[in-house]
């Protein structure tokens, strides 16, 4: 199952982990694990030791799982600065743009969330053919959101 693969992999991140502390992969990687595996704020602490490591690790990926966690604390507003923190690194993110325009929603900020909706399509329309069958799904979010936002 995917839960048995996140602590298979999280015991081999935990074993590399005093021999790679400098590499913010591995606390990136550990940081997931733990955060699907029940330790959502140990997974937290680590994914923020990788950015402290180097910010603008894996093109802004890991500030959408900052952000993912906020939304599942019920935190739109910090949510709000994680998924922005990510468009700011990759500023061509459907999900994360997306993902910023729901929080804005949640915020009751509609015209900053349509916004980000709005710059969702537009990353997805410009995007190269390789990457739009990844974000083709948040495409379709985005726009169904925008349908409702008017």
């Amino acid at each position: 199952t995917r839960q048995q693969r996140f602590r298979e992999a999280r015991v081999e991140l935990e074993q590399a982990l005093p021999r790679a502390d400098d590499l913010p992969e591995t606390h990136y990687f550990l940081g997931l694990c733990l955060m699907n595996d029940g330790e959502a704020e140990r997974g937290r602490a680590s994914v923020e030791r990788a950015l402290a490591i180097n910010p603008k690790f894996g093109y802004g990926e890991p500030y959408l799982r900052l952000g993912d966690f906020h939304v599942g604390r019920k935190e739109p507003g910090l949510a709000v600065d994680r998924y922005r923190q990510a468009t700011e690194i990759y500023g061509s993110s459907v999900e994360g743009w997306c993902k910023l325009g729901e929080a804005l929603d949640a915020l009751g900020r509609l015209d900053q969330a349509r916004a980000a909706l709005q710059e969702a399509l537009t990353s997805y329309r410009t995007a190269p053919w390789y990457r739009r069958s990844d974000d083709r799904p948040w495409k379709r979010r985005a726009a169904r959101l925008l349908r409702v936002a008017r």
